[in-house]
């Protein structure tokens, strides 16, 4: 049996001894006596979870000897016993074991406390990184609790030896002998207390003690667990300015953690934390090991949509520049109420390509199918990139406005677009205006030449002008705009004349003068009858475009007749009045077409873009300048099938204009033809779409 003391008189019981300091005069035991509410009862297990040997009732509790009857003990070993008492009786904190008893023996003082089954870190044991960060937060949860009492606690003797584990890594501190109370400055005749290695510089030559001073033990003593290193050793890691090296002995902790050790065993006090609080907190905020970094390319994502059921994206770039480490993420999309009506596998209009990832880059392509959600609206969304480099996720914001609903109506109704291709028809196939020319010429062949009933065409149209001089703006735009176009295609007809030798047809400079003069009165005519027709439909600007359109067209097919002139089409003079008439009505028709089509159009929103400003017409929407286009290449592509019902299509050049005049056509009015059609899908879908 080993000859432990006797401690029954004071109502304990020795089990085994825990621990020695004979030169200082400690020796620790394991003790068993009267339950005095310590949380280890008879039946607990010791650190390597083996059974004590303690009687029914009984509790453990750990007794520290101060033997103070050998002749090497001094008085100081005393203070360190009545200083610990005095702590110890003041302090309630789970990872200080608490004061329970204290007695005297022939031996010396004995300290009781509280029995924790947890071994020394001293001791050598596998220890994880993440485990020793466990460590280093319990420890300065301890010291924050010892620096917020009045006055603050300072241990002073922080190290391996007094720094307790469980098996649960609950830790513990131990070993307050050393204690000193405030921040007061320690007198020079003082011992100086404390472990080489463990003590701050300022503690070690008896300088004032701070809050931070407790930390430099706490740092030396993490140091000595990352890099294996033995407490007796930790000297060969200090130079002779008292700094601890050891980056070169950590190859597997992350930079971050390094520099907080760092600041932790900093010499001067003023350059390490100021207190446990702080080092705490910023030991929290980082890992213990390299983690990466995930940096993208877009703070946040604003997409806007031009057209219905388009569909946006944009890529975004993640990036990891830290070494050693390798970046894995993966996309949600943060939930909302509106897109919980849902019922299908994954987000209903966004998406990312690919959804995980792993690599040091990555690129990502965010996805947005706007065919789900109502036009005219503005969507806010949270992209969350998860990544193994923080535990919160990485919020990306999302805005999407979508386009305007565009209107139903197309921008020119195809009912005159019909007309105006009938007109074109009726403008070069001549066969119908001739047998209505025959037929009015027989009653009175005879009486009226062809030549006094072109004169008494011309001088119809200036009566009717005059008569009508009270519409002086559209006769002016309408002559304008006349004159240039029936001076162009006179111009051209003649050219062409000239350069193929056609003789019999105009020259060019009397194309341009017959042009001009023509040009004038059907386009000043054209546009008093398209004004006529249209003066409660159109404002001044819808006015204008409507007066000098009507006016062109009017001029320039009405400068036409040397064409058909040269295929000999004209039976009489009055088939030619006719088809000056036909040519005056198409240019009203196209008129009147033009001012309905600006009239079914929403008002221009103020975002939208000023109206498009040219020679021929001042200002003119979109909308409006195709439906311009559109008339242009019906009453072409109606002159073309006219000519081709007039000589057939035998004529290369006829074919050719009705192969240009179609196709362009079809480019205009077909991509109308399907946003009318989509318009009206949406509307009909628009209850089951997602609102913002």
């Amino acid at each position: 049996m080993k000859n432990f003391p006797d401690f029954t008189d004071a109502g304990y019981r020795v089990i085994r001894e825990l621990g020695n300091n004979r030169p200082g005069g400690r020796v620790t035991y394991l003790a068993v006596g009267d339950r005095n509410g310590n949380e280890n009862p008879a039946n607990s297990t010791d650190a390597n979870g083996e059974p004590e040997n303690a009687d029914e009732g009984e509790t453990f509790v750990v007794i520290k000897q101060f033997q103070f009857a050998q002749s090497h003990s001094t008085w100081a070993h005393y203070d360190a016993f009545e200083r610990e008492v005095q702590v110890l009786q003041d302090l309630n904190h789970p990872g200080i074991p608490r004061y329970l008893d204290s007695f005297q023996t022939a031996d010396g003082l004995h300290l009781v406390q509280e029995y924790k089954p947890a071994e020394s870190i001293a001791e050598p044991r596998p220890w994880m990184p993440v485990q020793i960060q466990q460590v280093a937060v319990s420890l300065l949860d301890i010291l924050v609790y010892l620096q917020q009492r009045l006055p603050p606690v300072i241990h002073r003797d922080i190290k391996p030896e007094n720094v307790l584990v469980d098996a649960h890594l609950n830790v513990y501190l131990v070993d307050f002998g050393f204690a000193h109370f405030g921040q007061t400055e320690v007198a020079a005749s003082s011992l100086v207390k404390g472990t080489l290695g463990f003590m701050p510089p300022e503690q070690l030559f008896n300088r004032e003690l701070t809050k931070a001073s407790d930390l430099y033990g706490v740092g030396a003593t993490l140091i000595c667990l990352l890099s294996n290193t033995p407490s007796a050793q930790i000297g060969e890691l200090i130079d002779e300015n008292y700094r601890i090296h050891f980056r070169s002995r950590l190859r597997k902790i992350g930079e971050a953690w390094i520099q907080w050790l760092e600041r932790m065993v900093e010499p001067k006090p003023k350059d390490r934390f100021p207190d446990a609080a702080a080092a705490l907190a910023a030991v929290r905020a980082i890992a213990i090991t390299p983690v990466p970094q995930a940096v993208t390319s877009h703070q946040w994502i604003n997409l806007r949509s031009r057209d219905l059921n388009e569909t946006l994206r944009q890529t975004v770039v993640i990036t990891n520049s830290v070494p050693g480490t390798r970046l894995n993420g993966r996309w949600a999309i943060a939930k909302h109420p509106s897109d919980l009506v849902w019922k299908g596998k994954g987000h209903p209009w966004i998406s990312v390509t690919p959804a995980r990832f792993r690599g040091n880059r990555a690129e990502c392509t965010i996805a947005v199918n706007t065919a789900r959600l109502l036009a005219g609206e503005t969507y806010e969304r949270e992209l969350l990139l998860r990544t193994n480099s923080s535990a919160e996720p990485y919020r990306l914001p999302l805005q999407v406005q979508t386009a305007p609903e565009p209107p139903l109506k197309l921008s020119v109704p195809y009912s005159w677009l019909a007309g105006l291709f009938g007109l074109g028809i009726l403008g070069f196939w001549m066969r119908p205006t001739n047998f209505v020319a025959v037929a009015i010429a027989d009653p009175i062949d005879g009486i009226l030449s062809s030549g006094f009933l072109a004169l008494l065409f011309l001088w119809t149209l200036v009566k009717g002008i005059q008569r009508l001089a009270d519409r002086p703006q559209a006769a002016s735009a309408g002559a304008w705009t006349g004159s240039l176009a029936g001076m162009g295609v006179g111009i051209v007809i003649g050219a062409i004349s000239e350069l193929r030798g056609l003789r019999g047809l105009v020259g060019w400079l009397d194309g341009a003068f017959m042009g001009v003069a023509l040009g004038v009165l059907l386009g000043a005519y054209a546009a008093i009858a398209a004004d006529w027709g249209t003066e409660r439909q159109t404002d001044a600007r819808t006015s204008a475009i409507v007066h000098k359109l009507a006016g062109g067209l009017a001029g320039g097919l009405g400068m036409t007749w040397p064409i058909l002139l040269a295929f000999r089409a004209f039976d009489t003079g009055i088939a030619f009045s006719l088809r000056l008439g036909i040519a005056l009505l198409t240019g009203a028709v196209a008129g009147c077409a033009i001012a309905v089509t600006e009239a079914s159009q929403p008002s221009p929103s103020p975002t939208e873009s000023a109206p498009k400003k040219g020679l021929m017409f001042d200002s003119f929407s979109e909308s409006g300048f195709s439906a311009i286009v559109a008339i242009g290449l019906t009453v072409g592509f109606g002159a073309g099938v006219g000519l081709a019902l007039q000589e057939g299509l035998t004529h290369p050049g006829i074919l050719f204009w009705l192969v240009l005049m179609g196709a362009g056509l079809a480019k205009v009015l077909y991509p109308l033809w399907r946003r009318s059609r989509f318009v009206r899908r949406y509307r009909q879908s628009k209850p089951f779409l997602i609102e913002p």
